[in-house]
């Protein structure tokens, strides 16, 4: 008698790059320095924010932006759980990539007073606005403060993916048009480019021509914008990381189109 048996499902092309990503110890040691969303004028719009319903993204999406800030659950209490300063012109980040040089201590207490206590909310008011090498004397000071993931998750999840999401569907039309998927690869690139959609200059083209192809409801041509980026990087091996995110934003995106 032949028992069946049945095959083991064959990971999306979105997910077994992801899981390629997460096995490249070299590739995650550079992750932290690509950012480039943090970097400028920090603003808070609370009214704006208040008026806004925020759309959730998927799972698959929450994944992927965790990879990039942090790689995994291990090795985030391995090199995260204590605050660092990734720099460049970063200021010292907690968290899952909370960047608190570009917060003001109000909005500091806001999005973490649930979480931390007052003593390590008042230590960490010092980098508040602090950004670049300065931002690098703060890390033995506050060396002490520990995140453990999961208060470092529900921060990431209540605050940052709301924010981030509610910036993404401010600055471009027809995002409820969008299956969480799609909308959450476009999250993802927000999370690091910033809504730089209507930023001059040829570093910004792609993002530009995202913002057009939204407005006409041509969803169907933003993954090729996305890979368009690779450009930018190419040949850069610190930058290898944003090669592959905006591969598996564009992956994530075609896999929305899909299903929606």
């Amino acid at each position: 008698m032949t028992l069946s048996t049945t095959p083991a499902a064959t990971p999306s092309p979105f997910q077994a790059l992801l899981d390629e990503v997460r096995s490249d110890d070299t590739l995650l040691e550079h992750l932290q320095n690509d950012d480039e969303a943090a970097y400028g004028p920090f603003q808070d719009d609370e009214d704006e924010k208040s008026k806004t319903v925020t759309p959730p993204i998927s799972n698959a999406a929450i994944d992927l932006i965790v990879t990039f800030e942090v790689s995994s659950r291990e090795v985030y209490k391995r090199k995260y759980r204590h605050p660092i300063w990734p720099r460049g012109r970063s200021g010292i980040t907690i968290g899952i990539g909370y960047d608190v040089g570009y917060v003001t201590q109000a909005v500091l207490a806001r999005d973490w007073s649930k979480v931390l206590t007052q003593a390590d909310l008042n230590a960490l008011n010092q980098a508040c606005g602090v950004t670049g090498a300065s931002a690098s004397a703060l890390v033995q000071p506050l060396a002490h403060i520990d995140i453990p993931y999961s208060d470092a998750f529900k921060v990431f999840t209540d605050v940052s993916v709301v924010s981030y999401t509610g910036l993404t569907t401010r600055s471009l039309a027809n995002t409820e048009a969008l299956h969480p998927d799609s909308l959450g690869a476009l999250v993802s690139l927000v999370y690091n480019r910033g809504a730089s959609f209507q930023r001059e200059g040829e570093r910004y083209r792609e993002m530009r021509a995202i913002r057009a192809a939204m407005q006409a409801q041509d969803f169907a041509a933003i993954p090729a914008q996305i890979r368009s980026m690779k450009r930018i990087w190419a040949g850069e091996p610190d930058s290898a990381g944003l090669v592959k995110r905006r591969e598996l934003e564009a992956r994530l995106f075609e896999r929305g189109l899909v299903q929606g």
